[in-house]
Formats: structure tokens, C-alpha cells, sequence
């Protein structure tokens, strides 16, 4: 049998070690992984099981919450009030309700058309009004009485759009005031139904916010070491 140092180097046969070498290190790696998340950390297992019992004592409020609710002392409450919502809803998509956003949007655009008339006119007005005084100022009798005409007629013709835009104005005003009945009588129920389901939702809150915890990893260095 050749001497190993007979054999070149090229030819040489180191597997058996490399396999050692691999073993020894996924042995290292395994075990570094377990000394980290289970010997060194205990902190974590106990989060674990705080937050395990702190869910299931909120998760036991909950239910008897709901049950409150449902089957309990504000079940008739709750329920009526699930009908005023249900009713309001459909108040909401009523004829009525579709007809006042209707007539809401015809009266923006009443009022953006008197609003602009009512600006062209009275601009208008104003530079013939100028024309006019400069007409009297130089005493051009025939430029002061045409230019006189159209301010009369302009003034006439503005005062006409500012009616009509006061008089859209007061029509926004009640289909707002309709629009307000259906609309404040879902936010009344809103309310009622935010007090009386706080302490459900609060809970919920609070349950959601213990599934949402992160496990905290941390060390603590003690000086006595």
C-alpha cells in the first residue's frame, strides 16, 4: 500500500474529513439555534403564556359582553336599535332622500349660473358707469346719455341675478335641511349604538392588540456576573 505522502496531492482523498467538519457544524449551528430560543430565552416561553392567558380572561369578557347583548339586559335595546339602523338605511335610498340629492345638485348649479351672471352684469355696470362720469366730465351730452342707458339697463339686468342667486341660496338652505333629517337621524343611531357597544368593542380592541404583540427579545446583563 502507497504511503499517503506518495500520493500527489491532485489525487488525494479528504471527504471523510470534510463530512467531520460538516457534521461538527450543523451539530454547532442546531445547537447555537436551540441554546437561543430555548435555553437562553425563557422570557420568551412566559410572554407566550402571558399573553395566552391574558386573551383567554378578555376572550371571556367578550363573550359574556355579547351575550349581554344578545340574550342579556341590553337585548331588547341592542335590537331596536339594529332596526333604526336597518329603517334609516333604507331611508337613505328612499325616493324622498334621492330626490332631495337631486334637487341639491340642480341648486349648485342654479347658484353657479346666478353667481356668474350676476358678476358679468355688474362688472359690466361698473365700466359703463366709468364711461358715463367720463362722459358727463366732459360734458358729451349724446356719449352720457347712451352710456347712462346701459348702466340702467346693467344695473337692472344684475340686480335681477342677485334676486335670483338669494332666492337659489334659500332653496340650498332647505334641501340641506332635508338632506340634514335622514342624514342626522343615521349619525343619532351611530351614537346610541357607539355607547352602548363600547365595552364589547373595547375589548375586541384589546384582543386584537394582544394578537398583534410581538415577543420581545432582549438580555439582561446582571452585574453580580
Amino acid at each position: 500500500m502507497a504511503k499517503r505522502s506518495d500520493i500527489p496531492i491532485e489525487e488525494r482523498d479528504y471527504s471523510h474529513i470534510y463530512f467531520v467538519c460538516s457534521a461538527l457544524l450543523a451539530v454547532a449551528t442546531f445547537w447555537a439555534v436551540i441554546d437561543m430560543i430555548w435555553v437562553r430565552s425563557p422570557w420568551q416561553r412566559t410572554q407566550r403564556e402571558f399573553n395566552r392567558i391574558e386573551k383567554e380572561d378578555l376572550q371571556a369578557k367578550l363573550n359574556a359582553e355579547v351575550e349581554k347583548l344578545t340574550n342579556g339586559e341590553s337585548k331588547d335595546q341592542y335590537a331596536s336599535l339594529l332596526a333604526s339602523l336597518q329603517e334609516a338605511r333604507a331611508g337613505m335610498k328612499s325616493p324622498e332622500y334621492q330626490q332631495a340629492l337631486q334637487d341639491s345638485a340642480k341648486v349648485a348649479l342654479e347658484i353657479q349660473q346666478a353667481v356668474q351672471q350676476y358678476r358679468f352684469a355688474k362688472s359690466e355696470a361698473d365700466a359703463e358707469y366709468y364711461l358715463y362720469k367720463e362722459a358727463q366730465y366732459h360734458n358729451d351730452e349724446p356719449a352720457q346719455e347712451k352710456h347712462g342707458k346701459n348702466v340702467e339697463r346693467l344695473t337692472g339686468e344684475y340686480t335681477e341675478w342677485k334676486s335670483k342667486w338669494d332666492a337659489a341660496e334659500e332653496k340650498k338652505r332647505d334641501v340641506q335641511a332635508r338632506l340634514a333629517g335622514f342624514r342626522q337621524q343615521m349619525t343619532d343611531i351611530h351614537g346610541q349604538l357607539a355607547a352602548l357597544t363600547k365595552e364589547r368593542d373595547e375589548l375586541q380592541f384589546r384582543i386584537d392588540r394582544v394578537d398583534e404583540r410581538p415577543i420581545k427579545i432582549q438580555q439582561v446583563v446582571m452585574p453580580e456576573f
